[in-house]
């Protein structure tokens, strides 16, 4: 792709894509933050205020914005505020995105990603993956490019990752990137899907862009006809936003539609407008292409001198550009070596430390080992001691316990005789009342009966006196009786 994708792109990151405000408004904001930053004392605010200067430069001075992002960076280093740490990350990497130094770009959003990671923001680490791959783009390297944007695409999926703004302009840079790589059937797929992605979810401020690369691929594919229906629609799209950015490139793809037409005169015109709008937008890829179609331009016309005018100038702008890529390559190739080499020196570090530690919990493990040894061998001693003194005393209760239990035994053999003795009185009386006891009772019932079936006087003397008797015999054995029991 030969439009600044990333210039487009990059807009996409920060807060807003325009900034509609007057400058003086702006300005006198600025004004207001400065003053309340002079007197601050506390660096986390210090360093939002910083951070909201720096956006509101970012449209008409992009040096000065770099610099108070710099100053916001300088004090959020000691922050607790992770979430304060990554706007300012992020701003810093845009800052320096924005004024062409794509190695501390690259620097700052590995360090957003790394916290991203962290904090477990998902849609951030996507994002920050999706600009790497940018600059990536940016130095011409569409396979590093292709691969952070595989590595994008792969997260916002696997998460069901929800920014549509994300995912349309990330399908945007595979398709560019297959596009630079000349897979045409690819970038188209890629680019339809983006376009789906776009009209599903209604981001027609990204119709543009998708437009002018459709275009750009059709030309590359000679479907001129096709070309020239997505630099319509274009240009509608323009008008219904009235944003013209990019006019200076679709002015320079119609001049090459017409010089392939063989209007060399519209062609003429058209390169000479795109030139002007690329100058005021400092848009030297947009200049190189519409030189390039000038320098062609001249020689159908015969007009070599300024043909080879025209051709030098593209040359230059060429030249410049890849020049720019070079350079930027060899820093991401310097930074990419600093960053290897700082991380094997951490892993050397960890290594030494991790080293440390494993000794110092050696020896911590050690001396707790002895420490818990030397307690056991302690208690151990004691609790033998103690063992051998309460067996001693249980020895001394075990032989106090068999005289009481010799004792209790002769006790009871003596209860037991006792016992005996007290059963056979027992068995004695028993025998004495249902035997002896019985027959005097018997005989004074009998005399009972006699007494009621009418006797006669002499007999009644008789019953009488036998009923003496026996009384008396009663009484006699009712006292031997008692005596048994005494004994």
């Amino acid at each position: 792709m030969r439009i600044s994708y990333a210039t487009f792109l990059l807009a996409f990151i920060c807060s807003s894509l325009v900034s509609h405000a007057q400058t003086p408004k702006v300005q006198y904001k600025i004004d207001s933050l400065l003053v309340l930053a002079k007197s601050e004392k506390d660096t986390d605010k210090l360093s939002h205020y910083f951070f909201t200067i720096s956006k509101d430069y970012k449209d008409f001075n992009k040096t000065i914005s770099l610099k108070y992002a710099k100053q916001a960076y300088s004090n959020i280093l000691n922050s607790k505020i992770d979430t304060l740490k990554l706007r300012v990350l992020r701003r810093v990497a845009i800052a320096y995105f924005e004024t062409d130094d794509l190695a501390s770009a690259f620097q700052f959003y590995k360090k957003a990603l790394a916290l991203e990671r962290e904090l477990n923001d998902l849609n951030g680490e996507a994002s920050s993956i999706y600009n790497i791959a940018l600059l990536y783009h940016a130095c011409d390297d569409p396979i590093n490019s292709q691969k952070y944007l595989k590595k994008a695409s792969q997260l916002i999926k696997e998460n069901n990752i929800r920014d549509m703004d994300l995912v349309a302009v990330t399908y945007q840079a595979i398709a560019t990137n297959w596009y630079k790589l000349d897979k045409l059937d690819s970038a188209e797929k890629y680019y339809q899907v983006s376009l789906n992605t776009i009209s599903k979810n209604k981001l027609t401020h990204h119709l543009i862009t998708h437009y002018y690369n459709s275009a750009e691929l059709q030309f590359k594919k000679m479907d001129y006809v096709g070309c020239m229906k997505y630099l319509d629609l274009m240009h509608e799209a323009e008008v219904e936003h009235n944003d013209y950015w990019m006019d200076g490139y679709r002015l320079q793809l119609s001049a090459n539609l017409n010089f392939v037409a063989g209007n060399f005169k519209l062609a003429e015109k058209n390169a000479l407008a795109a030139i002007k709008l690329a100058k005021q937008n400092s848009y030297k890829e947009a200049s190189e292409l519409a030189y390039a179609v000038l320098g062609k331009v001249k020689e159908k016309s015969n007009q070599l001198d300024s043909a080879l005018y025209y051709n030098k100038l593209s040359q230059v702008y060429r030249d410049s550009l890849k020049g720019n890529a070079v350079k930027n390559s060899l820093q991401f190739a310097d930074t990419e070596m600093e960053e290897y080499e700082s991380t094997l020196l951490d892993l050397k570090l960890k290594d030494q430390h991790k080293t440390l530690v494993l000794l110092a919990g050696g020896l911590i493990m050690l001396a707790i080992l002895l420490g818990v040894a030397y307690n056991f061998l302690r208690r151990e001693k004691s609790l033998k001691n103690n063992i051998e003194i309460k067996n001693k005393e249980i020895n001394g209760q075990n032989l106090k316990l068999l005289t009481q239990t010799n004792e209790m035994s002769s006790l009871m053999t003596e209860m037991e005789k006792i016992l005996k003795e007290k059963s056979s009185q027992l068995n004695n009386y028993a025998f004495y009342n249902s035997h002896r006891l019985r027959a005097p009772i018997a005989r004074i019932v009998g005399l009972g009966k006699l007494g009621k079936m009418s006797p006669t006087p002499e007999e009644k003397l008789f019953i009488s006196s036998k009923i003496c008797e026996v009384t008396e015999e009663l009484d006699a054995m009712s006292k031997e009786g008692q005596r048994l029991l005494d004994e």
